[in-house]
């Protein structure tokens, strides 16, 4: 498979935040790609970067075969790559299949050719009963579904999706991935940016994972969550039997750090996933009533940020990856 997007030693200097520190990565085409972690982390500039909106001081990009410090590349960058705003970009005043037309038209595809894509696709995604409702109108996650859905108009190679699922609901999150899945699956590349590791594990094939500007982590969504398995506390409901549970997590020997918020608990476990089972199988039948049971994959700033790059969470970078930085911290 070809290349859709890759990156090489990126740098942003001079900024006091979400500045990036000699980043590299390599997306395939066809993959669900995420770039994990908080705001701040630099995902969304160095996504920026990607789509040509942002120069970085440093370091090289090709999209979808383009040198991106060519200016003439920069030029023919648009038509093949679908870029999603972190903030809603719809008009309100304009109908759907206004919204969409006028989109149509940005990327070329005018008059009647212009309109049949905006009905196909809206068609195609589940959103054609919306078509004569103003975007004003519409709930925040159905906007931002349809922010996600505009990016495909043109049939781009690329897309680059900037915290897609923030403000939606579940159901509208759960069709857009769906909507995604079946992008990728017809050859089209989906790069995008998340706040929680859950977000990356419902969609991602792969992923890189920043903190401060540094990439701290890369590799399958199943690889990342396991080395952040035991940094991801459990929380734990408990509708009846709070006591019966308070007794079995205190001779629990891997059960650390309990917290009580009302009915919820919070606790640390260092046990591997059978023990987990087993764990929450002895309260149960020790008769405690526990509607949900679930590691919270977040990327919380205190578990991410390691000073350095070769912290225990995700282990050292590579010899190259850590002259490569110095290299560009130099200035050479």
């Amino acid at each position: 498979m070809s290349l859709q997007l890759e990156m090489s030693g990126i740098a942003l200097r001079g900024r006091r935040e979400n500045a990036l520190k000699a980043i590299s990565l390599r997306v395939e085409e066809g993959s669900l790609y995420a770039l994990a972690g908080n705001r701040g982390s630099g995902n969304s500039q160095l996504l920026q970067i990607a789509a040509g909106l942002l120069r970085p001081d440093s370091g090289k990009v090709r999209v979808c075969g383009l040198d991106l410090a060519d200016r003439s590349a920069r030029k023919r960058l648009p038509p093949k790559i679908g870029y999603m705003a972190a903030i809603s970009g719809q008009d309100p005043e304009l109908t759907v299949l206004e919204s969409m037309e006028f989109f149509s038209h940005a990327y070329g595809i005018t008059g009647l050719s212009g309109r049949e894509a905006a009905l196909r696709l809206l068609r195609e995604t589940g959103m054609e009963r919306l078509t004569d409702e103003r975007c004003g109108t519409l709930p925040l996650s159905v906007r931002r579904k349809l922010d996600l859905v505009r990016t495909m108009l043109h049939r781009p190679k690329l897309l680059l999706l900037d915290r897609p699922f923030a403000g939606m609901d579940r159901r509208e999150a759960a069709s857009s991935r769906t909507i995604l899945r079946q992008a990728a699956a017809e050859g089209m590349t989906v790069v995008f940016t998340a706040d929680t590791m859950a977000e990356c594990m419902n969609l991602c094939t792969e992923m890189t994972v920043l903190a401060g500007g540094r990439r701290i982590g890369a590799g399958t969504a199943g690889e990342i969550a396991a080395r952040f398995r035991e940094r991801s506390p459990i929380y734990m409901e408990v509708a009846d039997g709070e006591e019966i549970v308070r007794q079995i997590l205190s001779q629990e020997e891997n059960v650390r750090a309990v917290t009580e918020d009302g009915k919820m608990f919070r606790f640390d476990f260092a046990g591997s996933p059978l023990e987990e089972s087993e764990l929450l199988c002895t309260m149960l039948e020790a008769g405690a009533v526990i509607p949900s049971f679930q590691r919270r994959l977040s990327v919380p700033e205190e578990a991410l940020w390691e000073k350095e790059p070769s912290g225990i969470l995700f282990g050292a970078e590579t010899e190259e990856e850590e002259n490569e930085e110095n290299t560009s911290e130099s200035g050479v």
